[in-house]
């Protein structure tokens, strides 16, 4: 995102200087909200897809619609699936920038050391609970005693997304919540199934407890598969001698799925907009979702092409289903001239 600003601040004819604050994702959400209720936010900020449920209604964003159209946006070129989850009663606020979700990534040496894996070959997976437990359990068989069979951290919300993938993979699985968002709708039966089964994986030891960074575990060779997002892919790629693989998550139950969410850019409410201010910011958020090979090198999925309806790759139609969690957390405050200071 650095290397796209500074793009942007070099590249663009209208003199926008855009000002570009990194924020840890533990307290992210925290502080974008008070600094939207104390008038002190940014212009445009990174808000997950995720999170429009709470924010639209608590009045932390505004509508873009009246000036998408200055700005040359042209809502048919984004994936459909994810733009969706930026409307609100057919008005849209934000630009869908990427999507993100879980994955399983594979040692290649050690599952072809493990006789799981041919030389030259991609791992495949039979569905179902009792294929999924008897490959790991295999590998555990094979493996020292020191590589996990399975890697996933027990205190990050990890354990989270594998259990809603689990649920959502159910044919009473899935939604969480009726369709108004006013009431749960958990059903009990797929929930307490999709929490067995990884009460199990931890009890039998193929997820080993006590993981604290899984993918560091991976990258060092001490795990045979890690559940993790896409993200960490151009990480992977840059330590040497790590050969890998990646598949998306197996289906253990009634239909495919993983945990997923999407990056959006927003702009968040205020009591005097600046009309040129918000015309800028989203100039600048449609170019940068115009940037996806770019922003793609951190391993997210683009939502933005111009030939979207041509396209029905896996990794274009993933990510119905969004988890409500940051992952990376930006915010962005665009200026105009010397007239059109920052503020923090």
């Amino acid at each position: 995102m650095n290397e796209l600003v500074n793009r942007y601040n070099k590249e663009n004819p209208d003199g926008v200087t855009v000002m570009l604050k990194n924020n840890k994702s533990d307290d992210y959400y925290t502080k974008l909200s008070t600094a939207i209720v104390t008038e002190e936010g940014p212009d445009v900020a990174i808000v997950h897809a995720s999170k429009f449920a709470q924010f639209v209604p608590a009045g932390f964003l505004d509508t873009i619609d009246h000036s998408a159209d200055d700005a040359g946006v042209k809502w048919d070129q984004f994936n459909p699936n994810i733009l969706g989850r930026t409307l609100v009663e057919g008005q849209h606020y934000a630009i869908p920038l990427d999507t993100h979700f879980g994955v399983l990534f594979y040692n290649k040496r050690i599952l072809t050391e493990a006789g799981l894996l041919k030389e030259g070959e991609d791992l495949q997976l039979a569905p179902g609970e009792k294929a999924f437990m008897d490959f790991l359990q295999k590998i555990q068989q094979q493996v020292p005693p020191d590589v996990a069979p399975l890697a996933v951290p027990d205190v990050r919300i990890d354990t989270y997304w594998l259990w809603w993938t689990l649920y959502s993979q159910q044919k009473n699985g899935g939604p969480m919540y009726t369709q108004d968002g006013r009431r749960a709708q958990i059903d009990m039966g797929a929930a307490r199934k999709a929490l067995d089964l990884e009460v199990t994986l931890f009890n039998r030891k193929l997820i080993p407890s006590g993981i604290t960074d899984a993918s560091q575990l991976f990258a060092k060779g001490k795990a045979a598969t890690i559940f993790l997002g896409v993200w960490i892919t151009g990480s992977y790629e840059h330590v040497n001698g790590l050969d890998f693989g990646v598949i998306p998550f197996p289906q253990i139950y009634d239909k495919p799925g993983s945990w997923g969410d999407s990056h959006t850019l927003a702009f968040p409410k205020k009591e005097h907009t600046d009309p040129n201010k918000r015309a800028a910011a989203v100039k600048f958020a449609n170019w940068v979702a115009h940037q996806g090979s770019v922003w793609a090198q951190a391993g997210h999925n683009r939502l933005w092409c111009p030939k979207w309806k041509r396209m029905r790759s896996n990794r274009w139609n993933t990510a119905r289903i969004m988890l409500r969690r940051p992952m990376t957390c930006n915010i962005f405050r665009a200026t105009r001239d010397k007239d059109m200071s920052t503020t923090r």
